[in-house]
């Protein structure tokens, strides 16, 4: 009994002790007791089950991985005789045929074996040395269902799944036709995973790797989301968002680029060809400060002459670095574009995105496309203490973040092209409903069609692709849900004058506009309501700013009214007139600008000081602030106009007192022009702030009027 105890206690303490040689990361001690003790090579010796084996993978320690690997090979060939039997103490104990395999493949609490962790952490070193020792090891399931393969696949590491994808397929034990390795105890495949982590390079590889198995993987998990609505609900994954942030410098470069779609997916000949190709240059910049740097370094070492000889241009460079620095952080707008803007990579991104929609729609089954009839039977009637707790929930869901999260195993109530619809996917609808025509049709628990959800969320692209569909019945357009709500009565209820308003012009104006819902309310009577409480949330921001800004702008009339009667070398006292008068080209552009500088501040003060008093008067009619914003825009406009015209003013009278000095107008022309170009390129680059509430205005609502026609009533 006391010398099973010892025993016990001997091999606690060894256990012990590996556990920490792991942690200290003394591995050569580690390795030379995993040869030598073999019953602790199923220890655990974490609190969550890893044996050492998961250590050295969590770790990333690939060579001592190796070399575990190359130890249990050599043991194994040592052996003659298959029947060789060793004690080994595993959680349940007991004996088992001697097998490297069984030490690959121990398990920790989770029931992950190192080669799940090395597939979710993309080792693809270690994949490819356990993976290729034991191809099996590549479907084992922990205890959520999820195999290595698919790990790396839910985390995004490309190369790891392909890796694991081709190990596993070539192996002689696999049938070309399993697929069960690529789902989870929840009904979640691959490309479930691969499109909510938005994997782009690892859900491209996929859908051509599974062409076979899409129909397979499009199926609906536990929570009723197919990988389409999971696509649906990627906003940033297609033009019509991804372009939104783009500058429209950009969007004529973005539009001729070409880009070529994925054909197949990437072989395994491929796949070992990039391990050996050679790492990306170091950018030119990168290159070139390295190499002045190494000159300057030579020639400090060589003589003094040679550092005399360098060191200006050393000195230069860092002159030049501190400019484009200091202009960078002055030009915080050109700055960011240029770091984020990446068009050749967008354009890649967006265009593999939209090759895999295309062929998940393909591989879509009505099933998919439509509402189950479990979804369809909420729409019966029921009880009004039913629909008052369905409606608390629909409440709790109607955020567009949560439309494709429902509780487990309640089932979406949702289509894929209603949540294409919320997100404003405009390619998907197209697509879906090209595809899928009856779709039309589908309503969700809250009885919405996709034109209510189109208004609901205000997405105009899609409210007008809807419109110009000849096809499409008129009915559709004057569907109402269970509220007896109709499009005007969603589209007024968030307060926006001109969102109502250009509902309001596209829909069919007989029998919507005077509608009752079940409260008893027209869309007029709702928008009148929820005007108020927008009007009270908005104005507030533009009010304070608007007395900020009529301050500046008073304090830039005063200076430009002192600037305008101070003439420069003053007046003559005899005559009155300048003194300088003679000089007319210029004088005139003194005048001038001076002249516009006094006209433009006056116009801006007037602008903010009438926003400002419209608040105090406490209107709250739609026609008194409807243009508070291009009043406010107005008056921003003006009030930089006039520190240019101040500018100018001062430039042109420095230069007419030093008219008749040429030397002294030599020296200070530099400055001026140094100066001016500062101010020149500070104008430039934030002009497209200043100009995007006209160019939305003009761009987002007009044109897509223009561009559409208008049916007939």
């Amino acid at each position: 009994m006391s010398s099973s105890v010892d025993t016990q206690e001997e091999k606690d303490k060894k256990v012990e002790e590996l556990r920490r040689d792991a942690e200290k990361g003394e591995w050569s001690k580690v390795i030379q007791a995993y040869e030598q003790e073999r019953a602790l090579r199923m220890a655990k010796i974490t609190p969550t089950g890893d044996t050492v084996l998961h250590v050295a993978v969590s770790y990333g320690e690939e060579k001592v991985v190796e070399g575990i690997v190359n130890i249990l090979d050599q043991e194994e060939k040592s052996h003659t005789q298959d029947n060789v039997v060793v004690i080994v103490d595993g959680d349940g104990g007991g004996d088992s045929s001697w097998n490297k395999n069984i030490f690959l493949g121990v398990e920790n609490d989770r029931k992950d074996t190192p080669l799940h962790l090395a597939g979710a952490m993309g080792i693809v070193r270690i994949c490819k040395k356990i993976g290729g020792t034991d191809p099996s090891l590549i479907a084992r399931r922990n205890i959520d269902g999820e195999t290595p393969l698919f790990l790396a696949a839910l985390y995004g590491q490309r190369d790891t799944f392909l890796w694991l994808h081709y190990l596993y397929v070539r192996s002689h034990e696999v049938s070309s036709t399993d697929f069960a390795h690529c789902i989870r105890d929840n009904h979640d495949s691959i490309l479930h995973c691969a499109i909510t982590g938005g994997h782009l390079d690892v859900a491209i590889e996929i859908v051509h790797l599974y062409k076979d198995h899409l129909k397979e993987m499009m199926r609906r998990n536990k929570e009723g989301l197919t990988p389409l609505h999971l696509l649906a609900g990627q906003r940033s994954a297609f033009e019509t968002s991804a372009l939104l942030d783009m500058p429209n410098l950009f969007l004529p470069v973005y539009r001729c680029w070409k880009v070529k779609e994925k054909k197949q997916a990437t072989t395994f000949e491929e796949l070992q060809k990039s391990e050996h190709d050679t790492p990306r240059e170091a950018p030119f910049f990168r290159k070139f400060t390295m190499w002045v740097c190494f000159l300057s370094l030579v020639g400090g070492c060589s003589s003094l002459l040679a550092l005399v000889c360098v060191l200006p241009l050393v000195l230069l460079l860092i002159i030049v670095s501190i400019l484009i620095g200091s202009l960078l952080d002055i030009f915080s707008v050109a700055e960011a574009e240029l770091r984020n803007v990446n068009i050749p990579i967008m354009k890649v991104k967006l265009t593999r995105w939209y090759q895999i929609m295309t062929k998940l729609v393909q591989h879509a089954s009505d099933e998919d496309m439509h509402a189950s009839d479990e979804d369809m039977s909420q729409l019966r009637p029921r009880s009004a203490s039913k629909q008052f707790s369905d409606s608390l929930q629909s409440d709790e869901l109607n955020e567009p973040e949560a439309m494709a999260k429902r509780p487990s195993g309640t089932g979406t109530k949702e289509t894929p092209l209603m949540i294409a619809v919320k997100n404003g996917v405009i390619e998907m609808v197209e697509k879906i409903l090209e595809s899928f025509p009856s779709t039309i049709k589908d309503v969700n628990v809250e009885g919405k069609n996709i034109l209510l959800l189109a208004v609901e969320y205000r997405q105009a692209n899609v409210f007008m692709f809807l419109r110009k569909q000849k096809w499409i019945n008129e009915s559709v357009f004057r569907k109402v849900d269970k509220q007896g709500n109709n499009a005007l009565h969603l589209a007024a209820r968030p307060g926006e004058t001109k969102w109502f308003e250009f509902v309001k012009r596209k829909m069919p104006r007989a029998g919507l506009l005077g509608t009752y819902n079940r409260n008893m309310e027209t869309p007029e009577e709702i928008f009148r309501e929820s005007y108020k409480k927008h009007l009270k949330n908005e104005t507030e921001w533009v009010v304070k700013t608007s007395e900020a800004c009529s301050v500046v702008s008073t304090l830039v009339v005063s200076v430009a009214f002192s600037t305008r009667t101070s003439v420069p070398g003053g007046y003559d006292s005899g005559s009155g007139y300048a003194v300088l008068r003679n000089n007319p080209s210029e004088f005139k552009i003194f005048r001038d600008s001076s002249f516009a500088a006094l006209f433009f501040s006056l116009f801006s003060t007037i602008c903010f000081l009438s926003i400002v008093a419209l608040s105090r008067v406490g209107s709250a009619r739609r026609h008194s602030w409807s243009n508070v914003a291009s009043k406010f825009n107005n008056g921003v406009y003006f009030m930089f106009a006039s520190i240019v015209c101040l500018w100018i003013s001062f430039c042109a009278a420095d230069f007419f007192m030093l008219h008749d000095h040429t030397h002294k107008l030599k020296k200070t022309l530099p400055t001026y022009i140094l100066l001016s170009m500062s101010l020149f390129l500070m104008v430039i680059l934030q002009l497209p702030t200043f100009l995007r509430p006209m160019w939305s205005y003009l761009w987002s609502i007009t044109q897509v009027q223009l561009r559409s026609s208008t049916p007939e009533n």
